[in-house]
């Protein structure tokens, strides 16, 4: 076994019997009951943006957290940056589901952050009637726009610009 698996697990039953004093316990009241009726779950706009705004946000610096190991073993990741305190660069390819772009700087997302950002604009435009086939038809429309840049005659001279298309279309491939 690891020495440091002992010395945690000896470390842990010497504070559970060192910091076990019945004497001087305090009896906390547990809290109460919540009902989850129809009133409860109530927010107003503001909360609600608020919160969305939040999940979102925090999503997203989470993503930009991890791209630089998307998908890696931990073992991997030590070997590369040893214990990451803070963001790393994406030293990697480009794929339709990671990092957007090669060796992307520290604070770069992937296509988890996309995703969230293409599904804010279908909510927003079918916040009334989201349904299977709107979404598929807000896809579809999606790709179409991607698809038809590339007929730009401008685009063609600018290899850079048509790989950035082609990822575009195999992401939402994906």
């Amino acid at each position: 076994m690891n020495m440091k698996y002992i010395a945690l697990t000896a470390l842990l039953l010497f504070l559970l019997f060192a910091c076990k004093d019945f004497k001087n316990t305090v009896d906390l009241p547990a809290p109460k009951p919540v009902a989850y009726g129809a009133d409860s779950l109530r927010l107003s706009k503001d909360q609600y943006y608020d919160r969305v705004l939040g999940a979102l946000v925090g999503s997203a610096i989470g993503d930009a957290m991890g791209a630089s190991t998307e998908m890696w073993y931990r073992d991997d990741i030590r070997l590369r940056y040893g214990y990451i305190l803070g963001h790393t660069p994406s030293v990697r390819d480009q794929s339709p589901e990671g990092p957007w772009g090669p060796n992307l700087s520290a604070g770069a997302t992937t296509d988890d952050t996309r995703w969230k950002y293409l599904m804010v604009k279908y909510f927003d435009r079918y916040h009334t009637q989201m349904t299977p086939s709107n979404f598929a038809k807000f896809i579809g429309e999606y790709y179409e726009s991607i698809a038809k840049t590339l007929a730009d005659k401008d685009i063609l001279s600018n290899p850079d610009a048509v790989d950035d298309k082609i990822e575009k279309l195999d992401w939402i491939k994906e």
